[in-house]
């Protein structure tokens, strides 16, 4: 007999996953400030504007408790950060360590989320609670980068 699946989420759960993905995008805010040459830099802040957008759309889905959006805002923060595996060689370090955070978050990710999908959606009551959590959660971050 197989187990039932899982079909709640807690306000923790949901904090841990937008707590990794805030550290993946404060750390790939960091980028240009440690490229060297201008071909650097301008790849750098490509991948830093990008991910300020992502973080901005997630703020969003915070404040307006948008529970249908919630995963996929998360999958795009965790996605986009795979280019950063082509990265000049001068930023190779911190590139590692945003890696290895993003690792981390997908990690949670895939152990918090995964089990509340069918059918490539949350089910529907994973979505009420979601709402509840995100409007409670929202100004915990609103303020933070």
């Amino acid at each position: 007999m197989t187990d039932a699946p899982r079909r709640s989420i807690t306000e923790a759960e949901v904090r841990l996953l937008v707590t990794d993905a805030q550290a993946v995008v404060q750390r790939t805010l960091q980028l240009p400030t440690h490229a060297v040459t201008n071909e650097d830099h301008a790849w750098a802040q490509f991948r830093s504007e990008r991910t300020g957008e992502q973080w901005q759309e997630l703020l969003s889905v915070l404040r307006e408790s948008r529970a249908e959006s919630f995963t996929s805002v998360l999958r795009t923060i965790i996605s986009n950060s795979v280019p950063l595996q082509d990265a000049p060689t001068e930023l190779a370090g911190l590139v590692d360590s945003i890696l290895e955070l993003n690792n981390r978050f997908a990690g949670d990710y895939g152990d918090i989320i995964d089990p509340l999908v069918r059918d490539r959606r949350l089910f529907p009551d994973v979505y009420d609670q979601l709402r509840e959590i995100l409007a409670r959660l929202a100004p915990e971050f609103d303020t933070h980068a």
